[in-house]
């Protein structure tokens, strides 16, 4: 069973929000662990297990209050992890996540979504079990 992923070296729990564009630290983490955050933005080396390994990247993660994880990852940590490890399996404490090539829709600045268009810049993100895992440690 891999490890649990860390933030700053600390255990925290994970999940993945297509639709939240950048990720998110938990106000309630922040504080019980003494972590700094600066401005309502914390940075550090996330690393989330990947396979039976580990992918670790630096992040800054902005500081919000009533997340259900401690770690809510956002498109942002999606498009750098399509562009380093395509096709990674990670292991999130919501569950397994496979990074997958699908497009999805666009959506406007306004949040209004758009039938006719697609965007190259965000894969889809779903659960499935037959991509391999990757067996060497990635660090971005």
């Amino acid at each position: 069973m891999p490890a649990a992923a860390t933030f700053w070296n600390l255990a925290i729990s994970t999940t993945f929000d297509i639709n939240a564009p950048n990720s998110m630290l938990s106000l309630d983490w922040v504080l019980q662990t003494g972590v700094s955050a600066s401005r309502s933005v914390s940075s550090g080396i996330l690393t989330v297990p990947c396979g039976e390994s580990a992918f670790s990247v630096q992040m800054e993660l902005s500081v919000a209050s009533s997340l259900p994880f401690d770690v809510v990852l956002g498109r942002d940590w999606l498009q750098y992890c399509r562009k380093s490890v395509p096709s990674a399996s990670f292991h999130l404490s919501s569950g397994r996540l496979d990074v997958c090539t699908q497009r999805v829709p666009a959506c406007p600045a306004d949040g209004t979504a758009s039938s006719d268009s697609v965007s190259d810049v965000f894969p889809q993100f779903y659960l499935n079990v037959i991509l391999p895992f990757y067996d060497k440690q990635f660090v971005a």
